[in-house]
């Protein structure tokens, strides 16, 4: 079993950049600004405070129960403690991983049947195009995106290999 940590600092980070972005919001919605100004900078606000929060509930999560990984690669699948909710997903779900979409620091699990992952909605409306647990956020993990996605490629590969073999040996029987 691969086990990848958090990188911790990219958590100090992220916090005190929502910490500054909200400092700076309030200073500029009380100041001389005219209201659709105001109502940007408002919406702008709510949103650095929602990425506030759940960033600290994954800080929380992390230093309370003393578990610093955020992914675990094994010989049945993958575990992903990137999102505020933890998942597993096996390889025979994965179909592939893919990089570089609107997220392009995040590696996108895309599954072999997308109807088994729906997207969350957020006030009647799909805020992202793919499922939120799908995504693994690259840049709150200790090790290069270039490095996982190898890793990661390798495995589904293994993975696929060893149910080919499985089936192929099966079928001889």
């Amino acid at each position: 079993m691969i086990k990848i940590n958090f990188k911790r600092s990219a958590f100090n980070t992220s916090i005190i950049l929502c910490v500054g972005v909200i400092l700076i919001c309030s200073y500029l919605i009380y100041t001389e600004y005219n209201i659709p100004e105001r109502i940007a900078l408002s919406l702008f606000l709510i949103a650095n405070v929602f990425v506030l929060i759940f960033r600290l509930k994954q800080f929380y999560k992390i230093y309370s129960s003393g578990n610093n990984v955020a992914l675990k690669i094994g010989e049945f699948g993958i575990e992903n403690n990137t999102q505020a909710k933890s998942y597993f997903i096996s390889w025979s779900e994965i179909s592939t991983f893919e990089i570089g979409h609107f997220r392009t620091r995040q590696i996108y699990i895309k599954p072999i049947n997308p109807n088994h992952f729906p997207r969350k909605k957020y006030f009647g409306l799909y805020f992202t195009s793919k499922p939120e647990l799908l995504w693994i956020d690259s840049d709150m993990i200790d090790i290069k995106r270039d490095e996982l996605i190898n890793i990661l490629n390798r495995e589904l590969h293994n993975c696929n290999k060893k149910s080919n073999n499985n089936s192929v040996n099966t079928n001889q029987s």
